[in-house]
């Protein structure tokens, strides 16, 4: 009708039809105005769901026996050693001492080759690793530089074998997977050797030292003498791990406190969520 109101004598109809319409909407309405009313309390539920598992968990939080014996630490120095403490940490002051660090025992090979697909002689060697020995054997199947490598790769030793391009060529290096004494290498009965057949093929140590037992980091801790296979130190102070940083001939002073920290930002989390 374009708009218009029609008029039917003194009637408006268009008016009187939406009035009508109006009225016969009157129970969507109300079904609206309910599924509105249903959906806010909805959230309102979640909400407060989330509020009670927030409160809940704050409050379990203060339930482990952990929280109230946690312990802190400090180091007067992390760039020569850091720490940190379990709740069985007795609280005190240590002074430390951090003489050499725990190394990984590495060798590299003496000759140089213009690529990893270079071929080798064959032969073997025995490759010793702590207490344990693996024999490498090269023959006309892997008889390359890359062959050499995988080789040592699958065989069980805890060893990592690498191709490294120092800038003169290609040498195979052969680092222990553990640090320390432990894990020293040596390579014994060597027969292999480079492609003309009589040249041997050998390796040697990078690291200068005069006897394996230099592989060990050394400390004293409170005048004590202490060496370990690992810069990762967790039996020398009880529930105390140390982290070895550097060496120093400077004194490293720890100390093991109560973390009240810890506990006061337990409780501040148990109140707020309470309040919420």
């Amino acid at each position: 009708m374009g708009g218009y109101s029609v008029q039917v004598g003194s009637l408006d109809v268009s008016s009187i039809v939406s009035q009508l319409m109006y009225a016969e909407q009157a129970p969507v309405r109300r079904l609206n105005s309910q599924i509105s009313d249903y959906q806010s309390k909805i959230d309102a539920y979640n909400t407060l769901n989330s509020n009670l598992s927030d409160l809940l968990s704050s409050l379990n939080d203060l339930d482990d026996p952990e929280v109230f014996s946690s312990k802190a630490t400090a180091t007067s120095d992390k760039s020569i050693l850091d720490a940190s403490a379990s709740g069985s940490a007795v609280q005190g002051t240590y002074q430390f001492q951090v003489d050499r660090l725990a190394l990984y025992d590495n060798f590299v090979s003496d000759n140089v080759f213009g690529a990893s697909s270079e071929t080798t002689g064959t032969g073997s060697f025995d490759l010793v690793v702590g207490d344990s020995t693996y024999t490498i054997t090269i023959d006309s199947s892997n008889n390359t530089l890359d062959g050499l490598r995988k080789a040592i790769n699958t065989s069980g030793a805890p060893v990592n074998a690498s191709i490294i391009n120092d800038g003169t060529g290609y040498r195979l290096t052969i680092t222990s997977e553990e640090s320390g004494s432990d894990s020293a290498i040596s390579v014994q009965n060597n027969t292999l050797t480079l492609s003309d057949g009589s040249t041997p093929l050998t390796l040697s140590r990078t690291h200068d030292i005069s006897d394996v037992s230099e592989l060990d980091a050394s400390l004293t801790v409170n005048g004590l003498p202490v060496t370990s296979s690992s810069n990762q130190i967790e039996d020398v102070i009880e529930g105390v791990t140390l982290n070895l940083k550097s060496a120093s001939a400077s004194t490293v002073t720890l100390t093991v406190s109560n973390d009240t920290d810890t506990v006061k930002e337990k409780i501040q989390g148990f109140v707020d969520a309470y309040n919420k």
